[in-house]
């Protein structure tokens, strides 16, 4: 068979990277903040938090969508959770 036609498979770790969906959606309106700015916490500046605002589904896929100052990112969970934190509601609270 020749390179053109060879056919990467999709490994099962392929579907973990993912969200379900009622795990996605529980996220909703909770807010983020980049791994590299845990310097900030417990109670991160406006400027380097982010709101999960959104979930994308396509074909069994859950993403979500989260909004920092600078943009709006779509994400799987592996994306997520490799770079980002969820704020603890309990910790900013004073």
């Amino acid at each position: 068979m020749s390179k053109d036609t060879e056919i990467d498979m999709i490994e099962p770790s392929f579907f973990a990277e993912h969200f379900e969906l009622n795990e996605a959606v529980s996220m909703l309106y909770r807010e983020a903040i980049r791994e590299e700015d845990s310097r900030y916490l417990p109670n991160p500046p406006f400027d380097k938090t982010g709101l999960i605002c959104g979930v994308v589904t396509m074909n069994d896929f859950v993403e979500i969508l989260v909004k920092y100052p600078e943009g709006i990112l779509q994400l799987n969970k592996s994306e997520f959770f490799g770079c980002n934190l969820i704020v603890d509601e309990r910790v900013t609270k004073t």
